[in-house]
C-alpha cells in the first residue's frame, strides 16, 4: 500500500516534469522561429505578402521609415523598388507586370 505521502509527491513531481517540458517547448519554438519573440522595438516587419505563382511570392518589407518590395522564389530574389511613403499609405503597389519595371538596387531618395 502506499501512502498519501508518496501519492502526493508523485502527484507533483509529474506537474513539474510537465511544466518544465512545456516550459521546454516554449523555448525551442522560440528558438526555431515558430512563436513570435517579444516585442521590443521591432525594426523590421513583413506589411503584406502576395503569392504569384506556387514558387514566387511579392513581398512588401518595412525597415524603420523605409519600404521595399521583394520578389522571393525564382532562380534569384530581387530588389523590386523601394516605396515612397505616399504609395505605401495609399497602398499604391507599383505594377511589376510590366516589361519596363526593372530592379533598382539604389537607396530611396537618390
Amino acid at each position: 500500500m502506499t501512502s498519501i505521502f508518496a501519492t502526493t509527491l508523485t502527484a507533483f513531481a509529474a506537474l513539474a516534469a510537465v511544466l518544465g517540458l512545456v516550459w521546454l517547448a516554449s523555448r525551442a519554438a522560440r528558438w526555431g522561429g515558430l512563436a513570435p519573440r517579444r516585442a521590443g522595438g521591432r525594426r523590421l516587419e513583413v506589411q503584406d505578402a502576395l503569392a504569384i505563382d506556387a514558387r514566387r511570392r511579392l513581398t512588401l518589407v518595412r525597415c524603420d521609415d523605409r519600404t521595399v518590395l521583394l520578389l522571393t522564389g525564382g532562380a534569384q530574389d530581387l530588389v523590386v523598388g523601394w516605396l515612397k511613403q505616399s504609395s505605401v499609405a495609399s497602398c499604391q503597389v507599383p505594377d511589376v507586370q510590366r516589361s519596363d519595371v526593372q530592379r533598382s538596387d539604389a537607396e530611396p531618395g537618390e
